[in-house]
């Protein structure tokens, strides 16, 4: 044990006496500014609560935030060198412990490197850190008051942490779901709901003939000398000729096009071709939310004994999540600097702020799409389950087990969803094409293409797909995991369920300790994704009559060999709600009726 107080310190509460005595130390580490002050002294305090009756704590904020003078680091370090196996665990308060994202690390030797433990909770209580191997070194465990979303507001707390020595073999299983939109995917949507917009992202066929009919109408203006109006200026011409060269070089066929440049690619929706696993590793590219769509990671480890079994609360598991980015097409980031530069008009504030961008957190981020390209997606509440002791079999004994079951459930929308939720960018977009409708100067056809991206891309509209952009109703992406991890080393599937079940879009791929395998658990040679997108049913409404496969509804139990594995969705969501809607429950679509564990799950999910 490791208090956050040194052993001569009494607890304030009465009738709290010291049963225990420190085997280790507590350390402060405070953050000065330019003239060697330290105001992160003053934003540091105590209270009489938690275990022992005293924790600390301070105020969240962003990496460097103020310069970074505001940051607290706490470090506790065990009084010995350690060689085997040990479980930490953390005390946390039943009050001023506000973060979600405490960012416990731990120099083991192998392991997660520590875990993101959400701090509010019932009671005084004791939460795992996880199951790590140390090779001769003193166990420390480290937790700073810089998370990265935050703000000042909520508070982190630092109280005891416990190490406790097992003997026996140590294990460390990771399975991994990752997910991208790859550049030869078909993104011709649905019928009949398409119907319905008369939007250029109907088909590749519309989307191609729009894009051409556009350019050639801006382009086919004479240039503009002295006057005005309905004449091509010079930035304008350059960035619809490059959008034009682009759309007639990716043509209209998903596969037979130039490395990096399909239709799917120009309009946005694409990954890039170099985002593709290679082999049959995972790529480092899958850490980059710029280069993935969504993730969804499992890691458990557990301590067997000389009989090859478990022992019995040495399991431990941690799960992460997130929802990457989307990206705004790169030809309306050029056509729309190229406006302003030509016609000098202020380019639309198209900035916001969110929450649960990227991480289903709690937090807010500001973004600016304009100036970095990049709208963040949104994740969604996610479910995880306490680890459960099994046998190979999968039968649930505590004794004698030889495996470990875990199950979360996880994604988002894409970032667009978020966007048009928000009054400020879309009011700032139909103020923009406004100005350009309004101005002598402005060529028409000019206008006309801004309206038709303001329409695809950023109205908030009164009626869903009728008359608004289709990404108002943009169905959520998601992956359920649910495996066995056992001492022989092996992943096995729990009651011939699938390993992954996952949404109809993009391309999905699944690892094992970063080597890729199958839905059995068994290793793949090969870099091809295990699930392939599908645009189609991807794109089709809620209406069963109409079609087997939707993408909206409530996802239900998995039968086998059953082709609805990727209908519907975790959270039950339909076209129905606002694209803000941001759910706070969520079921396992491997098993409907299986409640998720709050401890294992978002914050919003209890």
């Amino acid at each position: 044990m490791v208090d956050d107080v040194a052993d001569s310190v009494g607890s304030v509460r009465p009738n709290c006496s010291r049963s225990w005595s420190n085997s280790g130390s507590f350390d402060l580490r405070f953050a000065s500014d330019a003239n060697g002050k330290y105001p992160s002294k003053i934003d540091f305090h105590q209270i009489g609560a938690g275990f022992g009756g005293h924790f600390w704590f301070a105020h969240t904020r962003k990496p460097g935030a103020m310069g970074g003078k505001m940051k607290v680091t706490g470090t506790w370090t065990l009084d010995h060198e350690r060689t085997g196996p040990m479980k930490i665990m953390a005390a946390l308060p039943d009050h001023g412990a506000h973060t979600e994202i405490a960012n416990y690390r731990v120099n083991a030797t192998r392991g997660p490197g520590g875990r993101v433990t959400k701090q509010p909770g019932d009671g005084v209580r004791w939460v795992s850190i996880g199951t790590y191997m140390f090779d001769g070194v003193v166990p420390k465990v480290t937790l700073s008051s810089e998370t990265p979303y935050g703000t000042g507001e909520n508070d982190i707390a630092f109280d005891a942490m416990a190490f406790i020595p097992i003997d026996g073999q140590y294990h460390e299983h990771t399975v991994e779901a990752d997910a991208l939109f790859d550049e030869n995917q078909n993104i011709d949507t649905a019928a009949p709901e398409s119907w319905l917009n008369e939007s250029p992202l109907e088909s590749r066929e519309r989307l191609y003939n729009w894009a051409m009919t556009m350019s050639d109408k801006i382009l086919s203006m004479k240039n503009c000398d002295s006057e005005v109006g309905d004449c091509l200026t010079p930035h304008v011409g350059a960035a619809v000729a490059n959008w034009r060269s682009e759309v007639m070089a990716a043509g209209k066929d998903p596969i037979n096009h130039p490395d990096g440049n399909s239709i799917s690619s120009w309009i946005g929706f694409a990954n890039s071709y170099k985002d593709r696993p290679d082999s049959y590793t995972r790529p480092d590219s899958f850490d980059d939310d710029s280069r993935f769509k969504i993730r969804t990671k499992a890691t458990t480890t557990f301590v067997s004994d000389e009989n090859g079994k478990i022992v019995p609360g040495s399991q431990s598991a941690s799960y992460a999540n997130r929802t990457a980015d989307t990206h705004l097409p790169h030809f309306v980031l050029e056509l729309f600097r190229a406006i302003s530069e030509d016609y000098k008009i202020s380019l639309p504030d198209l900035g916001y702020r969110a929450k649960d961008l990227n991480e289903h957190n709690g937090e807010y981020t500001s973004v600016d799409p304009l100036r970095s390209g990049i709208i963040p997606g949104r994740a969604y509440s996610y479910g995880g389950q306490a680890p459960k002791l099994t046998t190979y079999t999968g039968s649930g004994e505590q004794r004698g087990a030889t495996c470990v079951a875990v199950r979360t459930v996880a994604g988002g929308s894409i970032g667009y969803r978020t966007l048009l939720s928000k009054e400020g960018p879309t009011t700032a977009m139909s103020d923009f094409s406004d100005t350009l409708s309004n101005s002598q100067y402005v060529a028409q056809s000019v206008w006309e293409l801004v309206e038709n991206i303001r329409e695809m891309f950023f109205d908030s509209g009164s009626f869903p797909v009728v008359e608004s952009s289709l990404y108002n109703v943009a169905p959520p992406i998601w992956q359920d995991l649910n495996f066995r991890a056992c001492t022989n080393e092996t992943v096995r599937k729990v009651d011939g369920y699938p390993i992954l079940r996952a949404s109809w879009m993009p391309d999905h791929y699944l690892y094992h300790n970063g080597t890729a395998m199958d839905q059995s658990g068994a290793l793949r040679k090969t870099s091809l994704p295990l699930m392939r997108g599908d645009f189609e049913n991807f794109s089709t409404a809620t209406i069963e009559v109409a079609h087997e496969y939707t993408p909206y509804g409530q996802c239900r139990a998995y039968v086998e060999d059953n082709s609805f594995a990727r209908n519907k969705n975790p959270w039950g969501i339909n076209p129905v709600p606002r694209p803000g809607f941001n759910p706070s429950s969520v079921q396992f679509c491997s098993d409907p009726d299986l409640a998720p564990d709050p401890e294992y799950s978002s914050y919003d999910v209890s």
